[in-house]
């Protein structure tokens, strides 16, 4: 399939997953990057306290070396499709509409980028 590298292609995998689920069947869609919930972030102090400890030093503070080579690799990445709000809004009427459940569900703050991105759990109810 290639890049997620826009809405309509990370919509198409989303759903060609969602084809697979038997009823019952579960999708998290996990690591979702929001360029709003990021700005949102961004504008609290500790947000910003944040993104200038991050800029200094590369890293998210306290961070192990795994992380921190993700981080690396993740801010090069210029073909990353970055959602926003409005995707997952749109992603969770679609399965609505279809009669399933879908949530939004934050990330752990301690993750590296838990205060920017979320996951998205897809429920395709019994028959």
């Amino acid at each position: 399939m290639g890049a997620l590298s826009n809405e309509s292609a990370a919509v198409e995998f989303i759903d060609k997953a969602a084809d697979l689920l038997i009823p019952g069947g579960r999708l998290l869609v996990a690591d979702i990057a929001n360029s709003d919930k990021k700005d949102r972030f961004i504008g609290t102090k500790f947000g910003k306290r944040f993104s200038e400890n991050w800029s200094n030093h590369g890293k998210v503070p306290s961070a192990g070396e795994e992380e921190a080579e993700a981080a690396t690799i993740l801010s090069g990445d210029t073909k990353m499709f970055v959602a926003s709000d409005k995707f997952i809004i749109s992603v969770m009427k679609l399965y609505r509409r279809r009669g399933w459940e879908c949530y939004s569900l934050p990330q752990k703050e301690s993750l590296p980028f838990g205060h920017t991105r979320e996951d998205l759990l897809i429920l395709k109810l019994p028959t």
